[in-house]
């Protein structure tokens, strides 16, 4: 007998219906899941693998970050983490984007602030990370330490840039001379881009000659 149905997963989106098949949505949200992953961009009107709107060059993602059903499960993600959802999202996020990560030398991730990792009990974007390491075989670093700092989502664009000055630096116990050609660093959700690109300042150059920002949702 499968330990699922002994312990079923509740709906990763709606968190009410209960899960008993492999997939962790349940028949009412998977229409809802099938839609987001098929959207397309309001500006180019691709998909985000093919998106070729100037502020998403260099970004990799796998929904757009629009609706009340996306913010739905950002919002889950970062609230409630199951940590046996991980691997999925990860695998999502892959198919979807595009991303190839076998082309990559390793995946750092932007860390959470202490307080909130501390009131949810753990790390989105780290579980993100580690769930590629162990998908697809690369290296996790632990590059990155966040100083202090607010949250973003009741600040203008303006703001969060600001917001974001001095706000991280390479960890104190990160090896000196490490160079790697290409990594990817993800995140959760990227709205103006002030947080991730503030990290792959960071990173680009004093750890990697390339750095990819790669999230699960992107704000069109």
């Amino acid at each position: 007998m499968k330990t699922s149905l002994l312990f079923p997963m509740p709906c990763a989106a709606c968190g009410y219906n209960i899960c008993y098949d492999e997939l962790p949505f349940c028949s009412e949200c998977l229409s809802d899941l099938q839609r987001l992953l098929t959207a397309r961009c309001r500006v180019c009107h691709n998909p985000p693998s093919a998106c070729v709107c100037p502020e998403n060059k260099e970004l990799r993602f796998a929904f757009f970050y629009n609706g009340f059903y996306a913010r739905r499960l950002i919002y889950a993600n970062k609230k409630k983490p199951d940590p046996r959802l991980t691997d999925f999202w990860a695998e999502l996020a892959v198919r979807a984007s595009g991303v190839k990560p076998k082309n990559y030398d390793a995946v750092a991730f932007v860390p959470r602030l202490r307080r909130n990792k501390r009131k949810y009990g753990c790390d989105q974007a780290e579980l993100f990370a580690k769930s590629l390491s162990k998908l697809y075989g690369i290296p996790i670093i632990y590059a990155l330490e966040r100083i202090g700092g607010s949250e973003q989502k009741l600040l203008s664009r303006a703001e969060r840039y600001k917001n974001m000055v001095g706000r991280f630096k390479l960890r104190e116990d990160f090896p000196k001379g490490m160079n790697y050609n290409k990594i990817l660093l993800v995140d959760d959700v990227c709205t103006t881009g002030a947080t991730i690109n503030a990290c792959a300042g960071i990173l680009r150059g004093s750890v990697a000659r390339g750095v990819v920002p790669f999230v699960l949702a992107k704000t069109d």
